[in-house]
């Protein structure tokens, strides 16, 4: 018992009127009690230790950025070689269709990545990045591997590589995202930035592995190949994936900010910013086909176009810190 409250007992056994000490006295513990009701914290106990650095900049974050790193080095390296796999798929006798319905199997393959990014949270937050990464990295890589048995099907290309893997690529991008936001504050954009920089080194060695694989095994295998590998790569990678602190008890999309200037300014200048993005990858291997260049000057194109990226990505981050 403190001396504050002997003292309040005292004077409420007595007929005497209280003091102003005691009406202060009274208030206090009246706000006291009311704060520890409303909160669930005991604010008589000292702060823990750790307090002190809500963000620990750091420490295991950097394991996480080299996890999420290789997640994106797929996920943005698979999306540069849509380009060189989307003209072998053109080309193949077996497939009667034309350019502008494959280009669109890509489109929906990008538009559901996006798409579903507010799912996929919701999915992270009940079932844990841990999880959520490795079946996202299963779907991804299987997506793949049954993209080769569809390439005869315009509609299971549509169903399969559009839908099926932009899901499970969604699932991972929006973990790849999220992550750091947990570990790092002033080395935030350094961190970002080698996360993106991992895709950028897709963006560029994918390219010409893909067109690599399909002068020497065919276009059915370099898809099996690449699923086959994303799987025995991706898994590791999404068991490291690990959150500083559960965000189960996160509220709801806040609605409210949609009424702020800075934050609906900043989305229109991203969504113009990377609304063509991924338009020179796509098209350049057509592109490079249609005025007699061969597949590889192609895929080398596509994999310039990539570097770029990755020296970007990473100086566009660290200039941020």
């Amino acid at each position: 018992m403190t001396i504050s409250q002997s003292t309040t007992e005292l004077y409420e056994l007595s007929d005497r009127p209280p003091p102003k000490v005691y009406l202060e006295a009274r208030r206090a513990s009246t706000i006291r009690q009311h704060s520890e009701s409303t909160t669930g914290l005991d604010l008589t106990d000292d702060p823990p230790a750790h307090a002190i650095e809500a963000v620990p900049d750091g420490g295991y974050g950097w394991t996480v950025v080299a996890a999420c790193s290789f997640i994106l080095f797929w996920i943005n390296g698979y999306t540069t070689a849509w380009g060189v796999l989307q003209t072998a798929i053109v080309k193949s006798p077996n497939l009667q269709t034309n350019v502008r319905t494959i280009t669109f199997v890509g489109s929906l393959y990008m538009a559901c990545m996006v798409a579903f990014g507010i799912a996929s949270i919701r999915v992270m937050r009940s079932f844990g990045i841990r999880r959520t990464g490795i079946v996202a990295t299963m779907v991804f890589g299987l997506g793949l591997i049954a993209t080769s048995f569809t390439l005869e099907h315009v509609g299971g290309l549509f169903c399969v590589a559009g839908l099926l893997v932009g899901i499970g690529t969604s699932l991972l991008y929006t973990a790849t995202n999220s992550l750091p936001l947990q570990w790092f504050s002033s080395k935030l954009g350094t961190a970002n930035g080698l996360v993106k920089a991992g895709g950028g080194v897709g963006a560029t060695t994918l390219p010409l592995a893909a067109q690599a694989l399909i002068n020497r095994f065919g276009l059915e295998w370099t898809f099996r190949i690449f699923g086959l590998l994303i799987i025995a790569t991706g898994l590791p990678c999404a068991l490291i994936l690990k959150e500083r602190s559960s965000t189960k008890t996160l509220s709801r999309f806040d609605w409210s900010l949609l009424k702020n200037t800075s934050f609906l300014m900043l989305t229109l200048a991203g969504a113009v910013g990377v609304f063509a993005l991924f338009v020179p990858p796509f098209f350049l291997p057509l592109f490079a086909s249609s005025i007699g260049l061969s597949a590889s000057t192609g895929a080398g194109l596509v994999g310039g176009f990539g570097a770029a990226t990755a020296v970007g990505r990473f100086l566009g981050g660290w200039i941020c810190d």
